[in-house]
């Protein structure tokens, strides 16, 4: 084999093996390095069932449930949104997973009972889970 054509090939083969390494750190680790405690998203039917269900308030929708995560908020002209699978809880924070990265969506208050209803403050909106059946309004 010539020279160059072995060059080619190791330098060819020395970024598969960075590449590889890359995207196994990104995905081993939840890029957080808080020293909150985090629970799996099976954590979602035991300590964290109260966030299960469909929320709204203050610009934002939020669905929390094993099929996944969906949050919009909209403030003026801009709108904001993460869909994508539970990952985990880190401390009262939701973490979702989007294809290879992460998303953690900040919960200022945990869901907590209010005259009867629950409510909770994520990313800086109070939001009140909807009752089962409930439609939404117009968006």
């Amino acid at each position: 084999m010539d020279a160059r054509l072995r060059s080619v090939l190791s330098t060819g083969a020395a970024c598969v093996v960075v590449l590889a390494v890359t995207l196994a750190c990104k995905s081993g680790s939840s890029g957080s390095t808080s020293t909150k405690p985090q629970e799996p998203a099976s954590a979602i039917t035991s300590t964290k069932k109260d966030y299960a269900g469909d929320w709204e308030g203050g610009g934002v929708t939020l669905h929390v449930g094993d099929d996944g995560v969906d949050y919009e908020k909209k403030s003026g002209n801009s709108t904001t949104k993460y869909s994508g699978k539970l990952d985990h809880f880190d401390g009262d924070d939701i973490v979702i997973k989007i294809l290879i990265a992460d998303a953690t969506l900040t919960v200022q208050s945990p869901p907590t009972e209010v005259d009867g209803e629950l409510e909770m403050t994520v990313e800086g909106s109070k939001v009140t889970r909807r009752h089962p059946g409930h439609t939404p309004g117009p968006k």
